[in-house]
């Protein structure tokens, strides 16, 4: 039987689960093109009710064989979410053009400029 570290660990699931499902409905908005579809909220009720689940669960009264199924359920809640949302981020995500006025290091990545600098310093050094 489990005891009191498996309604720990129960517990600490689904408040995980709970805080990951009201995180994800803002997190979503900008990751959808115009915006997500309804059904991206069920993803996100899915997850709600499965931290529920594992707030319910009596854990201690069963087999610490039972706290093994949630990580497999997680990762296809994450998986079902980054599948559903996956196009948009690629289109919302990554600029096509710079924006008017900004300059054109916005869209390099943050890593370019340095690596830059970092090039420009080292052949300064091997000169002198």
């Amino acid at each position: 039987m489990g005891g009191k570290r498996n309604r720990v660990l129960g517990r600490c699931a689904g408040i995980l689960f709970l805080t990951a499902a009201v995180a994800s409905l803002p997190a979503n908005q900008p990751l959808s093109a115009p915006r997500p579809a309804w059904w991206i909220h069920l993803i996100d009720l899915l997850g709600a009710l499965t931290g529920a689940a594992c707030l319910l669960v009596p854990w201690d009264r069963i087999s610490r064989r039972w706290l093994h199924l949630i990580p497999p359920v997680a990762v296809a809640e994450i998986v079902l979410s980054v599948s559903a949302l996956g196009q948009g981020c690629r289109t919302r995500l990554r600029p096509q053009a710079p924006p008017c006025g900004w300059p054109t290091t916005a869209c390099t990545p943050p890593s370019e400029p340095l690596a830059r600098a970092l090039r420009a310093r080292l052949s300064h050094g091997a000169g002198g």
